[in-house]
């Protein structure tokens, strides 16, 4: 008698693949990424102290600059290639699931402890940050600290998914391919005047009101935060999409 084979829900997929993928992260990279992220940033808000720049402006510098576009390519940038690379995708795509659900689950397994991290690193740093002033400037910052962090959680999951489609581009080596992504578009991009305007980090510093600059020399036109926000989420959105692309055209590859 023929039994039909029950097809898990895409959450319930989502679900099974995370689990899969945490295993594997908590005893590497990830272990890696949260290390940096809780020791240099409140290291730097600590040496700050002895400059007369706001610590916590000073570090937020570090954040947007380098924490938010650099961490996240550590281990996203491999939830698609490294499939690929080592031909695994054949046995995992045996399975009755979507094959969608297989970045969707990689990347929150990723991103959701690397969002924790941020959370509790950026934290730490506007305390160090604080002690400086009195209780009067801890209550009066509290305002762009939580602005601050927002934009930088988002920064974490567009840039997440930009590493993770990047990396499906450059299999064999998926980090210095999302490393080159930011050094060549985010960093060299920003300097220029409206190109700027395609870059992730550029948006998020316009969202957090942190030294967007202008879009424009000799003009004073500003994209309003609901434009940024639009931006944000269509290249976190569009990354997303070209993953998953990535990811059901990988059996007729002919480079692997």
């Amino acid at each position: 008698m023929n039994e039909s084979i029950a097809v898990p829900s895409l959450m319930q997929a989502v679900g099974t693949y995370r689990r899969m993928h945490w295993t594997r992260l908590s005893r590497g990279r990830l272990r890696y990424a949260l290390a940096i992220l809780l020791a240099l940033p409140v290291a730097t808000a600590a040496v700050a102290l002895g400059f007369d720049r706001a610590p916590f402006d000073y570090v937020l510098e570090l954040y947007f600059r380098f924490l938010v576009p650099f961490l996240p390519a550590l281990g996203a940038s491999a939830i698609v290639s490294e499939e690929i690379e080592s031909r695994t995708f054949t046995f995992i795509f045996a399975r009755p699931a979507p094959r969608v659900a297989m970045v969707l689950g990689k990347f929150v397994a990723f991103t959701g402890p690397l969002l924790v991290g941020f959370t509790i690193s950026l934290a730490a740093t506007y305390a160090v940050a604080s002690l400086r002033g009195g209780g009067d400037d801890f209550v009066a910052g509290l305002g762009p600290f939580a602005r601050a962090l927002g934009v930088s959680l988002v920064g974490v999951i567009v840039f997440s998914a930009i590493t993770s489609l990047v990396g499906s581009w450059f299999t064999r080596s998926p980090f210095m391919g999302a490393v080159g992504y930011v050094l060549l578009i985010e960093w060299i991009f920003s300097f220029v005047p409206f190109f700027k305007l395609l870059t992730v980090t550029w948006h998020l510093r316009n969202l957090a009101a942190f030294n967007a600059g202008k879009v424009l020399l000799g003009s004073d036109w500003q994209v309003p935060l609901w434009g940024s926000a639009l931006a944000l989420v269509a290249f976190g959105g569009l990354s997303m999409l070209g993953a998953a692309a990535a990811v059901s055209g990988a059996e007729y590859r002919t480079d692997r």
